[in-house]
């Protein structure tokens, strides 16, 4: 996965920029070109699952409160785990070996840190 570049690779502002724009690009497109989940089988998925969150309309009678915490837990866990795993390919394309093992461990452990929130969150450990 390594792309040989003639020189030095491209500083690390262009490099953000480039990753966090195709990223944003690429998420956006996906959004506009497909098409929303019809209501009722959003409400057969909460009905099974009850996933956390604010599904309004979708859940219903049941107005149990969205632990707000734990989101925003796992929503920042979640949140450095993806970045984390779009430098990291960055890295490797570009060869900092030693930038790319960092940012792997710090994928893990985000995505271990988000685990462990939800977890507690589903066995009622989590109080919020």
């Amino acid at each position: 996965l390594y792309l040989h570049w003639e020189g030095e690779p491209p500083a690390f502002p262009i490099l953000l920029a480039a990753e966090v724009g195709v990223g944003f690009l690429a998420m956006l497109i996906a959004t506009l070109i497909t098409r929303p989940a019809k209501a009722e089988v959003l409400r057969d998925f909460w009905t099974k699952v009850h996933p956390p969150g604010v599904w309004g309309r979708v859940r219903g009678e049941d107005r149990r409160a969205a632990p707000v915490l734990a989101l925003a837990g796992l929503w920042l866990a979640l949140s450095v785990f993806v970045f984390a795993l779009m430098f990291l390919v960055g890295a490797l394309l570009v060869g900092t070996w030693g930038q790319a093992g960092g940012l792997a461990l710090l994928a893990g452990f985000s995505l271990c840190t988000a685990w462990g929130i939800d977890r507690r969150y589903r066995y009622g450990i989590l109080f919020v």
